[in-house]
């Protein structure tokens, strides 16, 4: 089922997709291949 969002909606999911694409950018220098995130 499609749910119609309202525009306040719309302004939530944008504002979220930007903290989002910040973190990336934050940890992209972080992470390498290889990583894990199991602790030994």
């Amino acid at each position: 089922m499609i749910e119609i969002k309202s525009k306040r909606e719309i302004e939530l999911i944008k504002e979220a997709c930007k903290i989002v694409a910040l973190v990336h950018k934050e940890i992209e220098e972080i992470i390498k291949p290889g990583i894990t995130t199991r602790r030994t």
